[in-house]
């Protein structure tokens, strides 16, 4: 089965979506289309000097990371508390 690939593909984009049967899927790492696996199907975050975290498939900038014992008292959206207890 020939597969006619998008002509204008996104980085981390899947191909074929859904899912076929039986054809391998592949995924567009900005310079080529290699074959996906559970391993490698998720795109790298931006590379940038700033935090990101995944939220449903894809990757949201984390505002600040607190490591501690105890939570902030003034969380904003998109803080990350992680919990040392």
């Amino acid at each position: 089965m020939a597969l006619n690939f998008p002509a204008s593909p996104t980085v981390g984009q899947l191909y074929p979506v859904p899912p076929l049967g039986g054809v391998p899927q592949y995924i567009w790492d900005g310079a080529r289309w290699k074959a996906a696996s559970a391993a490698n199907t998720l795109p790298e975050a931006p590379i940038d000097d700033k935090l990101y975290a995944r939220e449903n498939a894809d990757w949201e900038r984390i505002a600040r990371m607190t490591v501690g014992t105890m939570a902030p008292l003034d969380p904003a959206l998109y803080d990350v508390w992680v919990d040392t207890n």
